[in-house]
């Protein structure tokens, strides 16, 4: 059997899901209407439900997260919500908070780990495969080496990696420096994004670097896809359930040519998840989509060429020098040099100022002065000077495609049949449609034979090709011989294949999983020593670990369970001396606003550790 992969893109309402199932997602993962880890991203129940029939036509599940921690007074509202998502036919559930498991889980609903959840180590991984979690997610930070590992130890364990879109500088689900700065915890669906702000590295109260010392590029794996699905990753995700759907719409389509390519060189081993091939008139680019430059260091198990230290916004791809600005009353002439590539009307250009923030300008005129010069009208007056450098962050014509309805198509083929069979005695014609799931819909129509053939096949098998059903198109029709001799007026026969297909359609927007979470019938033991009870919200959830054998006889936490941030990013490597080559590795501090935090190194780890301030007497 082959193994089956699936690409699994972000959304944030209606309308991006059905970009990303158009553009050739597998899976879907959104927002329901609370207790997501994007506080902000909310969808309603009936909008779900919409979501889900369109997902379901191609095959394609809908993954709901319910990643936070809860609190005692929520799980009520969250038993609710989930028997609801069941009924209008989610088909997986992604959880942080342990506490989930003390609920009702309805047939059908798988539950994921998130990667909130931190399960980055094999005794996790195994406590969480004992629990009945069908697939997890796995730290953004891991290695091609930690994957395979973990794939080897669990190969029956579905496991699921981020190949695209924002990284956390932080070990996953375990920062808390967003909660600590301003009350916004992430394992609540508020983070406040600290490491994105300006800050300065200290060393004993000297300033050593500023800037956006923390701000890491976007992380990019769409070469190293063949490398993971070999690695043993089945779900390939795409970060960005707060991006709009031209974002997810290109992402989607990038990821959805690499895995058919793979699929197409695997001879047989690998098999996507849905159905329909989706088609293209524009040709992906994640160049002219939001991202802050791209990195894939994590998968090589290194920690270089992870920040971004110029923005934490999309500045675009380089475009040229400015090599001389004519001021005029209503706006400005920006003469451009060592221009890379095509600059129309409508595109905008950014720049870093004079302070080092990010500013831009919208192009309204473009003229070419010489093979290397040209003259950029502007409205207004951008603050650009001689030898700055200029960088496209919109890209109109691009984006003009994208945004085409025809920008992207996908159809679910449809395979009829047409026979006679006897039904209560009388000769009846059957026409079956389905699909390559074995989806089907299947009317029959009482006739009359005839001694002699007095109908047409070929018109009959002309006439059964079309399809008024959105998102499908007829492949294939078989059409009995002895249906020659039915008298079979057309309208008839029209009528006959608008009900089946409609019968077809209705079914396949159905879901048709019957998986069913199965508690275990003996729970594991928790794996850890010692738990981070700001992991743990509520007595529900503190009592379930509990009963799970936890018992916490160590007075010292350990370190990391007390910093407010454990990096796989080193400050000290990075602008300072690390102590493989000499360097003295303490006195160092993170000044962020007001606020001075203490650092300390793992050297063995090659991880650094943000701590509380010490307070001052």
């Amino acid at each position: 059997m082959p193994q089956i992969l699936e690409l699994l893109a972000p959304a944030r309402d209606l309308e991006t899901a059905k970009a990303a199932v158009l553009a050739g997602a597998d899976a879907i993962y959104i927002g329901g209407p609370a207790f997501s880890a994007r506080s902000k991203a909310h969808n309603t129940l009936e909008d779900l439900e919409q979501i889900c029939k369109f997902c379901h036509l191609f095959k394609v599940k809908v993954h709901v997260t319910l990643n936070i921690l809860l609190e005692d007074e929520e799980f009520p509202e969250v038993q609710e919500l989930i028997f609801s998502l069941a009924k209008i036919g989610v088909d997986a559930l992604i959880i942080e908070d342990l506490g989930i498991l003390t609920l009702e889980i309805p047939e059908g609903l798988e539950l994921h780990m998130s990667t909130q959840g931190n399960i980055d180590t094999l005794e996790k991984l195994e406590f969480v495969n004992n629990l009945g979690f069908s697939q997890v997610v796995l730290p953004r930070e891991f290695s091609l080496a930690q994957i395979k590992a973990f794939h080897e130890a669990k190969p029956d364990l579905k496991l699921e990696v981020f190949v695209s879109g924002a990284l956390c500088v932080g070990r996953s689900g375990v920062c808390r420096i967003s909660e600590y700065l301003t009350g916004r915890s992430g394992n609540r669906g508020e983070c406040a994004q600290i490491c994105r702000v300006k800050m300065k590295l200290l060393k004993d109260g000297q300033e050593q670097a500023q800037g956006f010392l923390l701000n890491l590029k976007d992380n990019l794996r769409l070469e190293n896809l063949e490398e993971l699905v070999l690695s043993g990753v089945s779900s390939f995700k795409i970060e960005g359930r707060m991006k709009d759907a031209l974002y997810v719409k290109n992402q989607t389509a990038a990821f959805s040519q690499k895995l058919n390519e793979i699929i197409k060189n695997s001879k047989g081993h690998f098999k996507r998840a849905s159905l329909g091939e989706a088609s293209y008139n524009f040709t992906p680019d994640l160049t002219k989509t939001f991202n802050r430059g791209f990195t894939s260091e994590y998968l090589q198990g290194t920690n270089d060429n992870l920040v971004n230290l110029r923005s934490p916004k999309f500045m675009g791809s380089y475009s040229g020098k400015v090599k001389e600005v004519k001021e005029g009353r209503r706006g400005s002439t920006v003469i451009i040099k060592d221009l890379q590539e095509p600059i129309h009307n409508g595109d905008a250009l950014s720049f870093i100022n004079y302070e080092g923030d990010e500013e831009g300008f919208r192009v309204s005129e473009i003229k070419q002065i010489s093979k290397t010069k040209f003259a950029l009208g502007v409205r207004g007056h951008p603050e650009v000077f001689e030898e700055l450098k200029l960088y496209r962050n919109y890209d109109h014509l691009f984006l003009s495609k994208l945004q085409r309805e025809d920008s992207v198509t996908r159809e679910v083929e449809l395979f009829e049949s047409l026979f006679l069979v006897e039904s209560e005695g009388k000769p009846t014609l059957c026409l079956k449609v389905q699909d390559q799931a074995q989806r089907a819909g299947q009317a029959l129509l009482e006739v009359t034979l005839s001694e002699t053939e007095v109908t047409d096949l070929d018109k009959v098998q002309e006439k059964l090709f079309k399809c008024a059903l959105p998102f499908c198109k007829v492949k294939d029709v078989q059409v009995e011989k002895k249906v020659s001799s039915v008298i079979l007026p057309l309208s008839s026969l029209n009528a006959l294949r608008r009900e089946a297909q409609d019968l077809y359609f209705a079914k396949a927007q159905d879901k048709i999983s019957t998986f069913k979470y199965q508690k275990p019938k003996v729970w594991p033991l928790y794996p850890q020593k010692t738990i981070d009870m700001r992991q743990v919200l509520s007595k529900r959830t503190c009592d379930f670990i509990n009963f799970l054998g936890f018992n916490d006889k160590i007075k010292d936490k350990p370190l990391e369970e007390r910093a407010l941030m454990q990096c796989k990013v080193c400050l000290i490597k990075n602008h300072a001396l690390c102590s493989k080559f000499g360097g003295k590795v303490t006195g160092f501090s993170l000044q962020v606003g007001g606020m001075e935090f203490p650092l300390v190194c793992d050297c063995k780890n090659c991880q650094m550790l943000v701590l509380e301030p010490k307070l001052k007497n």
